[in-house]
Order: structure tokens, then C-alpha cells, then sequence
């Protein structure tokens, strides 16, 4: 159960693809967006959670994360190998408003 100061901040469901590429490390990309986004909170994505936005880090355009449990009516956040947190960042905060 989150804290109530959690309850007031945006809450970002992460999902991840994979993993195929070695190349590209999924988390660390997570930790940097998450600095840059200090204020709001990041869970893994679960199909019973509740989030604002849903962001999905794909290590290779194959993009084979499975989307398909996903409530569609939450904005989506795509990152992946060339986007940099930075990007994520700033999509982020375009769905926040």
C-alpha cells in the first residue's frame, strides 16, 4: 500500500521487452529516468495495478513487449534503445500536462 505523499504523486507502471539485446541495459535505463523524474513513482507494471502512464523500455525496434494485458485508456511511454532518459523524461511529463 503506498503512503499517502505517494498517493499524491503520478504513478508510472514500467514494463520491459524481453531482454534479447545485451547490449542495452534495461534497468539502468529505468534509473536514469527515474533521476530524471524525481518526483514521480515507478512500480513494475502488473496487470492489477492502477498507474497514470505505462512506460515500456524496449532494448531493439523488435519492441516485443507484451502490451497485451494493459489497460489502453492509460498514456504510454515508449523507450528504447536510442531515446535517451532525457526523452523519456520529457514524455513523461507531456502526459502529465
Amino acid at each position: 500500500m503506498r503512503s499517502s505523499a505517494a498517493e499524491n504523486r503520478i504513478h508510472v507502471g514500467v514494463k520491459y521487452c524481453g531482454g534479447c539485446n545485451p547490449l542495452f541495459d534495461r534497468a539502468q535505463r529505468l534509473r536514469e529516468v527515474e533521476q530524471a523524474c524525481p518526483d514521480v513513482l515507478f512500480d513494475y507494471f502488473t496487470p492489477e495495478g492502477k498507474y497514470d502512464i505505462i512506460l515500456v523500455i524496449n532494448g531493439c525496434l523488435k519492441a516485443c513487449a507484451d502490451l497485451s494485458a494493459m489497460d489502453y485508456e492509460v498514456p504510454k511511454v515508449f523507450a528504447g534503445p536510442d531515446d535517451t532518459a532525457a526523452d523519456a523524461a520529457d514524455a513523461i511529463g507531456r502526459c502529465i500536462g
